[in-house]
């Protein structure tokens, strides 16, 4: 195989090898967007559980308070009230739980919320979390592999200018090679940490 060939075909696959590398992480940048999206939105549905939670364990603590001043035979008149309170207290608290957490994270027992009309489909905040960062050290790697797939083309081309040096020329040919290898294996990495997540979420 002629030299020009060879080079020509190195610079083809360091290209094909570059757009590979960048639909995927077009892809995964997607998904960095839609969990980001959904992590604020738990994130404010967390909030507005515990500001509820707060209501409540606020007039807890006033019913409390005043039971406390009441006759012995008078307490009994806010006991029960207590009791609900505390009840809606404990609910709030596991609902957070569920959302922080994922329903998946905990026993089923303790699943007090349903979303879409079915019960255990939470996805906690944490998990959203954990999907932005492994999403974005994918998106990393896949940026690295498309950097070394563009020098790889750019030393294999300087590789059809340099044909008095034979030296350089042999130089930018290695560099080129050693370019497209390292971005196939940031691409295979990236694809592959991007991809087995998608798998096991």
């Amino acid at each position: 195989m002629k030299t020009e060939q060879l080079l020509s075909y190195l610079i083809v696959i360091s290209v094909i090898c570059y757009g590979i590398a960048s639909i995927i992480a077009g892809q995964f940048n997607e998904k960095v967007i839609i969990a980001n999206s959904k992590h604020a939105s738990y994130s404010a549905w967390y909030q507005a559980k515990s500001i509820k939670q707060g209501v409540i364990e606020s007039e807890l603590s006033m019913l409390r308070s005043i039971r406390e001043t009441l006759p012995l035979e008078n307490k009994s008149v806010f006991d029960n009230k207590i009791n609900y309170l505390k009840d809606e207290v404990n609910r709030y608290e596991k609902e957070k739980t569920e959302i922080l957490a994922g329903s998946k994270n905990i026993l089923e027992k303790d699943w007090t919320q349903d979303l879409g009309g079915k019960m255990g489909a939470i996805t906690g905040m944490t998990e959203w979390e954990e999907q932005i960062l492994t999403y974005e050290r994918a998106q990393r790697k896949l940026n690295t592999s498309e950097l070394f797939c563009q020098l790889s083309v750019v030393f294999l081309l300087l590789c059809f200018l340099l044909q008095e040096s034979q030296w350089l020329k042999q130089s930018f040919y290695w560099l080129g090679i050693m370019g497209l290898l390292i971005g196939l294996i940031f691409l295979v990495q990236g694809y592959s940490q991007g991809m087995g997540f998608l798998e096991l979420s």
